[in-house]
């Protein structure tokens, strides 16, 4: 039987699960990331196992498609020439609007799961040809995805003082994260723990407050029977509006005093930003002064030594040339 490597979201751990668990009901073995860990070695080991495997089965839903990490494993199985098998796992995947390699390919539908289906899945399986040979010299890896690298949160995290170019660089890796549905949750936290560091410069300060609240999920009101449009009649009679009503005054009002809250909690924190910075650059100065203070003592003394030496050197130079006179009278 086949050895199969199933790549999926994470959101869809639930029907990848059942989806494995088909498959090896049909004697196959299969091999799916259930422990995510993270990291190289962790990603080393998906390659190596997308390079053992004889059929790479592609969970499709609309997650997976977006997936940085999932289009990383599809693409290395490609270029290494394993079969694929799509399997349509959820509504909201449009066969039209796939990528052109795997528009080409026939896939399992796979959203109801009855006899039908297994059968279809169990067909599918048999049809796909064997895999060849890896192609020699192998492709080269894929780069670990951002949803893989545990290495932002360990320089987030440091003790060690970061540099304006470090901040900037862990801003623009945590930028990329947020476009990417899959790390969106996991970035934001990682901006609020680097926003909150001490030795934050301003300016990156202010750009991290920036993609927080540009970031945050817009907030969803449910309507209610004072906010709903009354529905329009077809009669002739009066059409009045109901009043917006206590409740939406209420909660413009809290949204109100939480946005001015937030406003100044930004302005206080900017501030002890700048005296912290100034009382950071102040003891930098006062280092500086201090060490040139001492160097120009050092230099001082030695003068003096070497004066006091020429002068030593001179005065025994006169007795010596006073003595041979003497002994020459």
């Amino acid at each position: 039987m086949a050895n199969i490597f199933l790549s999926y979201h994470r959101r869809s751990e639930k029907v990848a699960k059942a989806l494995a668990s088909d498959l090896q009901a049909l004697s196959h073995s299969v091999w799916f990331d259930q422990e995510l860990s993270g990291g190289q070695i962790w990603w080393d080991q998906i390659l190596a196992s997308v390079r053992e495997c004889d059929v790479f089965v592609f969970v499709l839903d609309p997650e997976s498609l977006k997936s940085e990490a999932c289009k990383r494993e599809y693409g290395y199985a490609a270029n290494l020439g394993k079969p694929v098998l799509p399997v349509v796992m959820a509504e909201g995947v449009s066969i039209n609007r796939l990528p052109p390699a795997l528009s080409k390919i026939q896939f399992v539908d796979y959203g109801v799961q009855d006899r039908d289906t297994a059968f279809r899945l169990a067909r599918a399986l048999t049809s796909v040809p064997p895999p060849g040979p890896l192609p020699d010299p192998l492709p080269d890896p894929p780069e670990v995805p951002l949803s893989y690298l545990g290495s932002l949160t360990e320089r987030v995290e440091t003790t060690n003082a970061l540099s304006h170019e470090d901040q900037s660089d862990l801003v623009l890796d945590l930028k990329r994260g947020l476009r990417d549905p899959e790390t969106a949750d996991d970035s934001r936290e990682l901006l609020q723990t680097l926003r909150k560091r001490r030795d934050l410069f301003a300016p990156i300060a202010e750009e991290i407050d920036e993609l927080l609240v540009g970031s945050e999920p817009p907030m969803v009101v449910p309507p209610t029977a004072e906010t709903e449009t009354p529905p329009r009649t077809t009669g002739g009679g009066d059409r009045k509006r109901k009043p917006i009503g206590l409740y939406s005054v209420i909660a413009v009002f809290i949204v109100l005093l939480v946005g001015v809250v937030y406003w100044q909690h930004v302005v206080e924190q900017r501030r002890l930003d700048a005296a912290e910075r100034m009382k950071q650059e102040k003891s930098a100065k006062q280092a500086e002064e201090e060490w040139l203070r001492r160097e120009e003592e050092r230099r001082l003394e030695e003068d003096r030594m070497k004066q006091e030496k020429s002068a030593k050197q001179a005065e025994e130079e006169r007795l010596r040339r006073e003595e041979e006179r003497q002994l020459a009278e």
